[in-house]
C-alpha cells in the first residue's frame, strides 16, 4: 500500500470513527451498546494498523504520545473529576492501546537489529541461549501478568483500575516481545535448538537479511492488533458471536503470538523504515 492511499485510508476511517462518535453521544437508541462498541473496536483497530503506514517515522511516534497523554487526561478526569461519556472514555482508552502497541510493535526490529551483534555473541557459563527461549519465557511471563491482571483484585477501585491495566500491558508487551523472538529465531525453533555451547556457533553476519519474508512481514502488525483488541474486549466479542469468553481469550492471545512471530521473520521491514529519522 502507498503512502497516498494509506493517508487517504486514514483520514477516510477517521471521519468515520468521528459520526460513529457523534452519533453514539447525540442519538443513543440509534445503535445498541454491542454494535456501537463493536463499530469502535474495529474502527480503532484499522485506524492503529494503518497509522504506522500513512506517517514518517517520527511523526507516528508524536501522534501517539499524544494520544497517549490524551488518554491518560482522560483516565484522570473519570476517575478523580468528572465520569464524561462512557463512549467517549472507551474511544480513547481503545485508540490509545492500539496506537501504543502499534508503535512498540514498529519499535522492536530497529533495536533488536541495532543490538544483534551483541546478543548473538553472549553467553552464559560458557553455553548460548537462543532467542526463541527467551521469546518462550517472555510468552510465559506475558500469560502469568495477565492472568495476574484479570485474577489479583483490589478493593479500592482506582488502585484496581492501574493495577490491571499495568499488568496488561506489561503482559502484552511481553507476548509481542516473545513472539517477535520466536519468528527471528524460527530456523532453530524447527530443530529444536534453544541452548548451545558457545564454542560451536559463529556470528551469523547475515541473519537479518531474509528477503523470502520481505513482503509478508507488515502482515503482523493487523493480527497483532485485532487480537489485542479480542483479548482486552473479549465481553464485546463475546456478546456479538455468543461465544463462550474462554474461546474468545484464547483467539486473542494466538492472534497475538502468530501475529509477533510474523513480525519476526523478516525484522528489516520496520527497522528499515525507522531506521533513516531514529539515529
Amino acid at each position: 500500500m502507498s503512502l497516498k492511499v494509506s493517508m487517504m485510508a486514514l483520514g477516510f476511517l477517521s471521519i468515520i470513527t468521528l459520526v460513529i462518535i457523534l452519533i453514539g453521544l447525540l442519538a443513543p437508541t440509534f445503535f445498541t451498546t454491542e454494535q456501537l462498541f463493536s463499530l469502535i473496536l474495529v474502527l480503532c483497530t484499522l485506524l492503529g494498523i494503518l497509522a504506522p503506514f500513512s506517517f514518517q517515522f517520527k511523526n507516528f511516534k508524536r501522534i501517539t504520545w499524544s494520544i497517549f497523554t490524551v488518554a491518560m487526561v482522560g483516565n484522570f478526569f473519570w476517575f478523580f473529576i468528572y465520569n464524561f461519556s462512557y463512549i467517549l472514555f472507551f474511544f480513547l482508552c481503545d485508540l490509545c492501546f492500539m496506537f501504543i502497541y502499534g508503535l512498540f510493535f514498529t519499535l522492536i526490529p530497529y533495536y533488536t537489529i541495532k543490538y544483534q551483534g551483541k546478543f548473538e555473541q553472549s553467553s552464559i557459563k560458557g553455553y548460548h541461549i537462543h532467542e526463541n527461549l527467551y521469546g518462550i519465557l517472555l510468552i510465559l511471563l506475558g500469560f502469568f501478568s495477565i492472568f495476574l491482571a484479570w485474577r489479583w483484585q483490589i478493593n479500592r477501585e482506582v488502585l484496581n483500575f492501574l493495577k490491571t491495566h499495568l499488568f496488561l500491558y506489561f503482559g502484552i508487551f511481553s507476548i509481542i516481545l516473545g513472539g517477535f523472538f520466536i519468528g527471528r529465531d524460527y530456523r532453530d525453533v524447527k530443530r529444536l535448538l534453544f541452548i548451545e555451547k558457545m564454542e560451536t556457533r559463529r556470528l551469523n553476519l547475515d541473519f537479518n537479511i531474509r528477503e523470502k519474508f520481505f513482503r509478508i512481514s507488515q502482515f503482523g502488525l493487523p493480527l497483532t492488533l485485532l487480537g489485542i483488541n479480542i483479548l482486552f474486549q473479549n465481553w464485546v466479542f463475546s456478546e456479538i458471536f455468543l461465544f463462550h469468553r474462554s474461546l474468545v481469550i484464547t483467539v486473542g492471545f494466538v492472534l497475538i503470538i502468530f501475529g509477533a512471530i510474523i513480525g519476526g521473520l523478516n525484522s528489516t521491514y520496520f527497522a528499515k523504515k525507522a531506521n533513516s529519522v531514529i539515529y
